[in-house]
């Protein structure tokens, strides 16, 4: 569903791999799920038995404690008593059951989490060669931007020799499909940035499924507020451009949308008291815009994006939840939406959402410049995959790079064109 960061998406080579090593071995016919299952989730009876033991479903002593003077007390009763049994044993597998719903997502999480964490490495590692020379960026890492939230932080690079001066501020948000990635993964293309000029910050957030939807969006939205209201030096509130990858994009421009249109935040169930100028512009790059074209994936990747859902919204029936669909930007489109720079590869299923997000923001009124290829488009023999961005060996990479760059410091010299 959504890649990693830096990555260039979750190949079913990846997720295979993943796999094997969360599971071990399994036969080529069995699924992940079957291989996920079977290695972390124990029979029903066998955590029934256990929880058991550690007298968690005990109803031991309820009866004396409701006994008078040696005679069976209302519980002590045998249609009573089956009753009360019947309704534990119901409540016990309601638990259980819960419980085991709980783990089976999050044993799918830890697996589609890995897939997306070794593209990350790869694609990192590729992007060294592309860093600027020692010393020629200044880091500030784990900065704080909200108080008593340990996934809070953020880490700022700033082009070195330049003091405190205000500049351009790119604040990217790394992706990972909301249930990976971190913010060291965005070091070295943080600082390829930074090189060119402006500081950038790289927040963090809590990852799914430890937190539902929308806390992550909470978080961007109290780290904009903290940048605004508490700019570290070197940061520009004026000129704050916000960016992100694949599900980093996704919750880019939900900000945009809750700061310039707040009836959406309100659907969302976030808040943020900030001006519809806060956000001076968005980089958008390969982001997750219209669920629809991926709900219905198969295969490999199918199972990859349900896990991705459900640990994101909490259900196994995300898309059921009328929350979802306010994960579909596509269909909220707005006036008064902050200027765009919109990307994607060819080869990336996500291509064709961006393609319409950019068209119905540019119906509104928004400012929108985009970079997209045709359909024979290829480098090294192959079209440009999902976060192509990332990797600068390729000539279209180098490309969004520059145009993103000549984008921000247009924007900034610009601040009142729309």
């Amino acid at each position: 569903m959504v890649g990693s960061s830096p990555s260039t998406g979750p190949s079913a080579h990846h997720l295979r791999w993943a796999v094997l090593r969360h599971t071990g071995p399994v036969p080529s016919d069995t699924s992940p799920a079957a291989a996920v299952s079977s290695a972390r989730r124990p029979g029903r009876a066998r955590r029934l038995e256990r929880l058991s033991r550690a007298g968690r479903f005990s109803t031991a002593g309820r009866s004396s404690q409701l006994s008078r003077a040696g005679r069976p007390g209302r519980l002590d009763r045998p249609g009573v008593r089956a009753l009360g049994w019947s309704a534990g044993i119901l409540g016990a597998a309601a638990a259980v059951t819960a419980l085991a719903l709980t783990q089976r997502v999050r044993a799918r999480a830890l697996v589609v989490r890995a897939a997306f964490d070794r593209g990350s490495r790869a694609t990192t590692t590729a992007l060294l060669p592309f860093a600027p020379a020692p010393g020629a960026v200044t880091i500030q890492a784990s900065l704080r931007y909200r108080p008593d939230d340990p996934d809070a932080l953020f880490d700022l690079y700033a082009p070195a020799g330049r003091g405190d001066e205000p500049l351009p501020t790119v604040v990217w948000v790394h992706g990972g499909g909301w249930l990976s990635g971190a913010r060291a993964g965005l070091a070295t293309w943080a600082q390829i940035l930074a090189d060119r000029g402006f500081t950038v910050v790289v927040p963090g957030y809590t990852l799914a499924p430890a937190a539902p939807y929308p806390q992550q969006l909470q978080q961007v939205l109290d780290a904009l507020t903290h940048l605004r209201a508490s700019p570290p030096p070197g940061v520009d509130p004026a000129r704050l451009f916000f960016a992100g990858d694949s599900a980093g994009a996704s919750l880019v421009a939900q900000v945009a949308t809750v700061v310039t249109h707040p009836a959406y935040g309100e659907t969302v169930g976030v808040s943020c008291d900030l001006p519809p100028d806060a956000v001076a512009g968005l980089l958008l790059c390969c982001g997750p815009y219209d669920l629809s074209l991926i709900s219905g994936a198969r295969g490999l990747l199918g199972w990859a994006s349900t896990t991705i859902g459900w640990a994101y919204l909490g259900t196994r029936a995300f898309a059921a939840d009328p929350r979802s669909a306010t994960l579909s930007l596509v269909d909220h489109v707005y006036p008064g939406f902050p200027p765009t720079y919109l990307t994607g590869g060819n080869g990336d299923p996500l291509t064709r959402g961006a393609r319409v997000y950019a068209e119905r923001l540019a119906a509104a009124g928004t400012h929108v410049e985009t970079l997209f290829f045709d359909e024979d488009y290829t480098e090294r023999g192959e079209p440009l995959g999902h976060e192509y961005q990332f990797d600068l060996r390729l000539a279209a990479a180098r490309r969004a790079l520059d145009e993103m760059v000549s984008f921000v410091t247009r924007r900034s010299a610009e601040p009142a064109q729309g």
